[in-house]
């Protein structure tokens, strides 16, 4: 009888656990950096686990943190963390590199960007799980964690709990693809009783591959051996398959102890040798490995098998396979090109002025480190991230957010690259600012110094200067408070028009002044296409003059005269705004071509004249009070902003003096011209006819 051994080209180390291994093992080449440590077990293989540790690095667990210095590295085990373990190492300051697996990265990414937006997040997988763990820690929302979807319904009564929620379903990267499929078909066919529903397919690449090739390795194979650690889910999903699908047993090594497994091969293949002797029948035993399996367990395994073959058949012929053989296993071309460009990068060498993409992972010192995708570890200063002046500039860093870099310095030897945030600003910079010189646009701008002649904005890492003609300050030549009209500028909001740009000679020029007419250009067209008498607008009080005051409506100034300031006698207009002052007024008139707005500020529910009107009617003895005297007679206050006048015919006899009190009838009203007419005559009193009138003298 012959036996053949089949390996799936699929088992073994994945592209994340090769990565963090790498990533580990790079530390050790570092001279600059205190003790090494991962934040728990970097992969779930004891055995290289182990031989880390006798290397030098060193497994820890959150506890541990008290015992960590500024001059220790912490490398971020490949199942991710939770984001605050990323925020307490960097505060501790220690060197973090961060050997998350990029697939686990890109879930992290998912599920706090949902969740931020609002979205509850539904995770399938072991709530025991390093990756599951690290998953709810990047939430920013609610989380639930469910085995399978069974127990999401049993949990949540056949969806109720989740009516009329966001929410975004993702699953651990080891998880069951088998499963997964027929659980988003079923919540696919339920998406109409959600509000909002994402359902993302995180289940890596190299997961799908590897659980794709043991089920069509255990199909075609009489035993299968799935070699790896029963402490991971990848491993234990991968048994769950072959033993499901092999028309013979399946098995697995429940770790990496060759000794123990030599014994357990040889029952294998005791099992094996007891079935029927057909003629021309080769029995095959198939093998396929966890993710954190190296090769060289592999192959030691399908040695144990080989020699257990031999011991037990005693000379019966055996063909062995030793190199790796297609399964059959469905290939994903999309899905392999991704894990070798990713693998790829890994390789690649970076060369000083290039521009890299890189994610933030924490802080060292006064830098901050980003992974850049390499072995090398990224420095960054941290003052590259100072975006206001005098505020700490870790308040614009965000750990685990992309950010656009220039590579300065690379040191293959020792494993690092020196990068600048500020350098890869200003070229993209450049081009946007070019872009708006271009296309005559306005951009937004912090103020960040006062110069000689001017002041200093940064937009998009460029210096703009902008000088003081151009700063909007209305200030006269020689003016002492023209400096100080700059100073109140700084740290301001502005718009600023780029009007001169030259990157070869390190140069751009920006105009508030241009900026502020521009837009008061289009504001001015706008307002004139909808202007009309009596519509109300809110303006602002720009300044003021004896005879009114003038109000910025936007893009047009309008004027109101002192008399529609107020219903009551007014002398200035301080007596009634200042300059700043937010108003309502309504338009009484408008000249186009001259661009004259002319405004009220008068309530117009507030005219005394109406309420004259309704309270006093022609015949009525009234109490007045002279206001002034005029050569033809005296006006007089009858209520508050309601004036009469007392022609110098209908006097008493008597001269009027200002601030007289009398008693005067109201012989006229004109409504229409708001004018009244008081006697003192009309009233019944003795008259002596001898005495002349007597014209007084004007007064104001």
């Amino acid at each position: 009888m012959k036996y053949k051994i089949i390996v799936d080209k699929y088992a073994g180390f994945c592209f994340g656990v090769s990565r963090a291994i790498a990533l580990a093992e790079s530390c050790l080449s570092e001279t600059n950096h205190g003790s090494i440590y991962t934040y728990g077990n970097i992969i779930h293989n004891a055995r290289v686990v182990n031989s880390l540790r006798e290397k030098g690095v060193i497994s820890i667990e959150h506890e541990d943190f008290t015992k960590l210095t500024s001059s220790d590295t912490v490398v971020i085990r490949s199942h991710g963390v939770p984001a605050e373990i990323f925020r307490e190492l960097s505060e501790i300051g220690v060197n973090i590199v961060d050997g998350t697996c990029p697939f686990v990265k890109k879930i992290h990414n998912i599920v706090s960007e949902y969740s931020s937006l609002g979205y509850e997040i539904i995770i399938f997988g072991d709530k025991r799980h390093a990756e599951i763990i690290g998953i709810v820690g990047n939430c920013q929302n609610t989380s639930h964690i469910y085995a399978d979807f069974n127990e999401f319904l049993d949990k949540t009564d056949n969806f109720k709990y989740f009516f009329q929620k966001k929410l975004a379903f993702i699953s651990q990267t080891t998880y069951n693809i088998i499963d997964w499929e027929e659980t988003t078909s079923k919540i696919n066919a339920h998406s109409s009783d959600f509000t909002d529903l994402k359902v993302f397919n995180t289940i890596c690449d190299a997961t799908k591959n590897r659980q794709n090739g043991a089920k069509k390795l255990s199909e075609i194979c009489d035993i299968t051996v799935v070699v790896g650690d029963n402490s991971s889910s990848n491993t234990r999903k991968l048994y769950d398959i072959c033993a499901g699908n092999s028309p013979g047993s399946a098995y697995i090594t429940d770790g990496f102890d060759l000794t123990n497994f030599r014994r357990r091969a040889s029952e294998l293949i005791s099992v094996l040798s007891r079935q029927p002797d057909t003629p021309g029948k080769t029995l095959t035993v198939g093998i396929t490995a966890g993710a954190s399996a190296p090769r060289e367990v592999i192959e030691e395994v399908i040695k144990a098998m080989d020699d257990s073959i031999k011991d037990v058949m005693q000379g019966t012929e055996v063909q062995k396979t030793e190199e790796v053989q297609d399964t059959g296993a469905a290939d994903n071309t999309a899905d392999e090109s991704f894990e070798s460009m990713l693998n790829a990068s890994l390789n690649r060498r970076v060369h000083k002025g290039n521009r890299v993409e890189g994610i933030i992972t924490g802080f060292h010192n006064n830098e901050v480190t980003v992974d850049i995708g390499t072995k090398q570890t990224g420095f960054v200063p941290l003052e590259d991230f100072a975006e206001i002046p005098d505020e700490d500039p870790k308040n614009s860093v965000k750990i685990g957010s992309s950010v656009e870099l220039i590579v300065t310095q690379v040191n293959d030897a020792e494993g690092w690259v020196t990068l600048s945030k500020s350098k890869a600003d200003a070229r993209s910079g450049y081009e946007r600012l070019e872009k708006a010189l271009n296309n005559d646009e306005i951009l937004d701008a912090v103020i960040t110094g006062v110069v000689k002649g001017g002041v200093v904005a940064t937009i998009k890492g460029v210096r703009v200067f902008i000088p003081a003609s151009h700063s909007g300050i209305r200030t006269a030549k020689g003016d002492e408070n023209a400096e100080n009209a700059l100073n109140a500028l700084f740290k301001q909001n502005v718009r600023i028009k780029i009007i001169e740009l030259d990157e070869k000679r390190n140069k751009a020029v920006g105009s508030i002044r241009e900026a502020m007419n521009a837009e008061r250009g289009a504001a001015k067209d706008k307002f004139w296409e909808s202007a009309e008498v009596g519509k109300t607008y809110t303006g602002v009080v720009r300044s003021t003059t004896a005879y009114g005051a003038f109000v910025d409506l936007g893009g047009v100034d309008g004027m109101i005269h002192l008399s529609e300031l107020s219903w009551d006698k007014v002398t200035h207009p301080s007596q009634v705004v200042k300059v700043g002052d937010s108003v309502d007024v309504t338009i009484k008139a408008l000249d186009r071509e001259k661009n004259r707005v002319s405004l009220s500020y008068k309530d117009p529910n507030g005219d005394p004249f109406t309420n004259f009107t309704a309270n006093y009617e022609v015949g009525m003895d009234v109490p007045v009070k002279v206001v002034s005297i005029a050569s033809f007679g005296a006006f007089a206050e009858i209520i508050p902003g309601v004036d009469g006048l007392i022609h110098v015919s209908q006097f008493s006899g008597n001269a009027l003096k200002k601030d007289d009190e009398v008693t005067a009838r109201i012989t006229e009203i004109d409504a229409d011209r708001k004018r009244i007419s008081l006697s003192l005559r009309a009233i019944d009193v003795p008259v002596d006819e001898n005495v002349p009138y007597v014209i007084p003298e004007e007064t104001e």
